[in-house]
């Protein structure tokens, strides 16, 4: 793999099963009674049904133009420049 090509496979989404947040959520929803997960981590703009939640990833603001906004439930956004 070259090292442009390993920079891309971060920022692409790998599905759920291959997700390591997204794999994260489901352990931690053994346990407990969540309803967001909001991460910024993983710089893709995601929103996914896990189970009775929803995994949010805030994407990033230079590339996807993107952000949750959250006020009574979240939502996952994007802004014109």
């Amino acid at each position: 793999m070259k090292i442009n090509d390993k920079k891309n496979a971060r920022t692409l989404f790998l599905g759920k099963k291959k997700e390591l947040l997204v794999q994260y959520c489901l352990r931690y929803l053994v346990n407990h009674n969540i309803d967001y997960f909001i991460f910024g981590h993983r710089h893709i703009p995601l929103e996914i049904a896990i189970e009775k939640s929803i995994y949010f990833n805030t994407g990033d603001w230079l590339k996807n133009n993107s952000y949750v906004h959250y006020d009574k439930t979240p939502m996952l956004c994007f802004f014109n420049l």
